[in-house]
C-alpha cells in the first residue's frame, strides 16, 4: 500500500535545509511522521550518517514508535539515538564516567520519585523538622525545582530560614545519592548541563556525534533540557523543534513555554514553519477548538487548525444535576455512541481537570457493567511487589546502594529486625550496608538469627552479582526472586493478593524478556534504567476494549473516537487554584484545548450543577470555556430524563436501579 503523500507544509519541513527550524505543529497535524520523514530524508538525500543523528522524544512509547516507523522506512533499524531527555542523558553520562569528578561511577542507579521521598523523609526525621514545613514531599519539589534550574545545592539561595533548611536538606540528599552511587531524574540533566560546562572536550565530542538533532514535543521542555540542546546545537546549529504552544500543559512540573522565545533569540537565524492541517478531528471540534484558544494571548503563536473532513456532529454540552448524574449520563452516551456509530468500548475516553473526579465514574461504570480502565494510577512499576524485585536487581547491579538494600533484606523475612538493621547502622563506618553485613566482627554483634539471615543474604546476593555477569536481565530476575524465596513467600501469602503480587512478579520477568528481544546483547543496567524511566502514559493500554479513564494531563498525545470532557465548571476547570495569575489561566484554557482536540468524531462536554466537595453540596456554574468555544460551535442537549432510563434519585435509591 503506498504510501500517503505530505501535505505542502509537511513537505516543506521534510526538506528544508539544515540548519535551526522551529516547526508549530498544532494538534493532530501529523508531527511525529513529519519528523520521521524528516530523518529520513536527512538519511536518504542529505548523507548523514545515522550515527550523527538524535532524535529525543518525551515518552518511551513515543521514542519506541519513531524506531518503528524508521525501521519500516528503510527496511532495517537505523544505527541513530531515538529516546527521552533523561534516558539519553543517562547514557551519556554512563559513556563519560569518567570526567564525572567523581560524582559516580558508570554503574549508577536511578531513584525514582518513591526512593527520593524516602530519603528526604529520613532527612527530615532524622533533624526533627517540622512536618508542616517540611513535608517530605514538599522537600522533592523545592530540589527537584532547583535542578529544573540547574540550580546545584552549593548554590541554592539562603535567603529566609525556610531557604537556608531546603539548601542544606538538598546537601545532605546529595550525600545519600552519592553514597549510592545513584542519580535521580533532576540530576540526570543537571549533571549533563554541569558536564558540559567543565569539560569542553566532551562536550565538542558530543557536538560533534550528533550534528542533527530533533526534538518532538518541544512545548514540553523546561530550563535544563533547553540548556542541553542549545550546548550541543550551539556548534553546527542543525536542530529542529517541534512543539505546539497550545498544548503546553506542564508549567507545574517545569515545562516552560519560554523556550519558544529562547530559542529564536539564541539561533536568530531560525526558520519557522506552521502545520495547520488536522487529520485528527472533523471540522466541527475544530471549530470549537480554535474559538476556544484565541482567548490565549501570552506566548502564542497564530493559528487555526483545519480538517478536510466535514462537520459530522456538533460537540455536544450535557447540563447534569450532580457529579453521579454526570457520570450516569456519560455511561449512558458511551452505550449510545456503541450502538448508534459502531464503537467499541476502547473508542471512548473520560478525561477529568483532577484524579478524585474518577471515582463516581468508576462507580457507576462498574454498576453498568461499562468495562474501563484507569490510565496514570498505580502504575506496573510503582506496585510493591515489583519493586522490591527490582530493588534485588539494584543491589546486584550496584552493591553501594542502601536504599534497596534496606528495601529487601529482610523480605521475605529472614530474622532481621529494626534494632539489628541500627546495629549494622551503627558500625558501617562509611561502607555501603551490604558489605558492612559481610563483616564477621558487625554480625557479632547481632543476635545469632539477625547474624545468620544477614549471611544467608549476602551470599545470595554476591552468588546472584556473579551470575548476573553473563545472564540476561531477565534470567538475573528470575533467580532473584525464586533463589531469594521471595517469589513463594508471595504465593504462600495469607494476603488475598498474594498471588496477584507473585503474578506481577512474573509479568515483571516477562517485561524484562521483552526488552531483551528488542535489544541485542541487553545489559542489567540499561534494564533497569528503561523501567525507571517509564511515564504514566506508557501504562495506557490500546488494545483493552475498555473505556479509558484519565486526566487531561495524561491524556495529550492520544486521540479517541469519542471524547466525554467532564466537570467542566468553574473551580474545576478552570481550577480554583489556577485562577490568580493570567498566565495560569491561560495553562488552564491550553488543557481544556487539549482534551477537546483528542476527539475524533464525538465531543461530549460535561458540567454539574451542584457537586458534592468534601461532604458539603457545592452550587456550580458552567465554566467560561464553554462560552469561549462559541454558541455557533456547541450545542446543549436536553437534561437526560433519568426516570426513562434507569431509576436515579441525587439523594437516596429506589429499588430496580442498575446504575444506581
Amino acid at each position: 500500500m503506498a504510501k500517503p503523500r505530505l501535505n505542502p507544509s509537511q513537505e516543506k519541513v521534510v526538506t528544508a535545509p539544515p540548519g535551526p527550524m522551529v516547526v508549530i505543529a498544532g494538534a493532530g497535524s501529523g508531527k511525529t511522521r513529519v519528523i520521521t520523514e524528516r530523518v529520513l530524508h536527512l538519511l536518504a538525500h542529505r548523507a548523514v550518517p545515522p550515527a550523527h543523528l538524535l532524535a529525543v522524544t518525551f515518552t518511551n512509547k513515543a521514542a519506541q514508535e519513531m524506531q518503528r516507523r524508521l525501521a519500516a522506512g528503510l527496511g532495517y533499524r537505523p544505527a541513530l539515538w531515538v529516546g527521552t531527555f533523561h534516558a539519553t542523558a543517562s547514557r551519556i553520562l554512563r559513556e563519560e564516567a569518567g570526567h564525572a569528578a567523581g560524582r559516580v561511577d558508570r554503574n549508577f542507579v536511578i531513584f525514582d520519585q518513591a526512593d527520593t521521598e524516602a530519603a528526604l523523609k529520613k532527612i527530615a526525621e532524622a533533624w526533627s523538622l517540622p512536618a508542616e514545613q517540611f513535608h517530605h514531599k514538599r522537600l522533592a519539589a523545592a530540589i527537584e525545582a532547583a535542578k529544573r534550574e540547574l540550580v546545584t545545592a552549593a548554590d541554592y539561595p539562603r535567603s529566609d530560614g525556610y531557604r537556608e533548611t531546603v539548601a542544606d536538606v538538598y546537601a545532605a540528599y546529595q550525600e545519600i545519592l552519592r553514597a549510592n552511587n545513584a542519580y535521580d531524574f533532576g540530576d540526570l540533566l543537571l549533571e549533563l548541563v554541569l558536564l558540559f560546562r567543565r569539560a569542553p572536550q566532551v562536550l565538542a565530542r558530543w557536538q560533534d556525534r550528533f550534528r542533527h538533532i530533533l526534538v518532538d514535543e518541544y512545548q514540553d521542555t523546561n530550563y535544563a533540557q533547553y540548556e542541553i540542546l542549545r550546548l550541543l546545537g550551539q556548534k553546527r546549529r542543525h536542530l529542529c523543534v517541534v512543539g505546539d504552544p497550545d498544548q503546553s500543559i506542564y508549567r507545574w512540573r517545569g515545562a516552560d513555554i519560554a523556550n519558544f522565545k529562547r530559542f529564536a533569540e539564541d539561533f536568530p537565524e531560525a526558520e519557522f514553519y506552521t502545520l495547520e492541517q488536522n487529520y485528527r478531528s472533523h471540522q466541527a471540534v475544530l471549530d470549537a477548538a480554535n474559538a476556544l484558544i484565541r482567548f490565549n494571548t501570552q506566548s502564542r503563536y497564530a493559528k487555526d487548525l483545519w480538517s478536510d473532513r466535514p462537520a459530522e456532529t456538533t460537540p455536544a454540552v450535557m447540563r447534569c444535576y450532580d457529579e453521579r448524574h454526570e457520570a450516569l449520563r456519560v455511561a449512558v452516551a458511551v452505550e449510545e455512541a456503541r450502538a448508534n456509530y459502531g464503537l467499541a468500548y476502547r473508542d471512548c475516553a473520560v478525561l477529568y481537570r483532577v484524579n478524585a473526579q474518577s471515582r463516581v465514574f468508576e462507580e457507576v461504570l462498574a454498576r453498568a457493567g461499562v468495562p474501563f480502565q484507569i490510565v496514570g494510577g498505580t502504575r506496573f512499576y510503582e506496585r510493591r511487589e515489583v519493586k522490591d524485585a527490582l530493588a534485588y536487581l539494584r543491589l546486584i547491579h550496584n552493591p553501594q546502594e542502601a536504599v534497596s538494600f534496606g528495601r529487601v533484606v529482610n523480605v521475605p523475612p529472614r530474622g532481621v529486625g529494626a534494632a539489628s538493621l541500627n546495629i549494622l547502622e551503627e558500625n558501617r563506618r562509611g561502607r555501603a550496608p551490604l558489605e558492612a553485613a559481610a563483616d564477621e566482627e558487625v554480625l557479632a554483634l547481632l543476635p545469632a538469627r539477625a547474624a545468620a539471615g544477614l549471611r544467608r543474604f549476602t551470599s545470595l546476593i554476591a552468588e546472584l552479582a556473579r551470575e548476573a555477569e553473563t545472564a540476561p536481565p531477565s534470567v538475573t530476575l528470575a533467580a532473584a526472586v525464586e533463589k531469594s524465596g521471595y517469589l513463594a513467600w508471595l504465593a504462600e501469602s495469607k494476603d488475598v493478593k498474594g498471588e496477584a503480587r507473585a503474578e506481577n512478579v512474573r509479568e515483571l520477568i516477562t517485561a524484562a524478556a521483552e526488552y531483551e528481544d528488542e535489544r541485542a546483547e541487553a545489559t542489567l543496567a540499561e534494564f533497569l534504567e528503561s523501567v525507571a524511566l517509564v511515564s504514566d502514559i506508557d501504562s495506557y493500554d490500546a488494545d483493552a476494549d475498555r473505556v479509558s479513564l484519565m486526566t487531561l494531563h495524561t491524556a495529550k498525545g492520544l486521540e479517541f473516537p469519542a471524547v466525554f470532557l467532564v466537570g467542566v465548571e468553574e473551580y474545576l476547570l478552570p481550577h480554583a487554584n489556577s485562577m490568580g495569575e493570567a498566565a495560569e489561566l491561560e495553562e488552564e484554557r491550553r488543557l481544556c484545548y487539549v482534551g477537546v482536540t483528542r476527539a475524533q468524531d464525538l465531543l461530549f462536554l460535561s458540567f454539574a450543577e451542584t457537586r458534592n466537595v468534601a461532604g458539603s453540596l457545592e452550587a456550580r456554574s458552567p465554566s467560561r470555556f464553554l462560552a469561549e468555544m462559541g454558541e455557533a460551535n456547541v450545542a446543549e442537549l436536553e437534561p437526560l430524563d433519568v426516570d426513562d432510563v434507569v431509576t436515579y434519585e441525587p439523594w437516596g435509591r429506589r429499588g430496580g436501579s442498575t446504575l444506581y
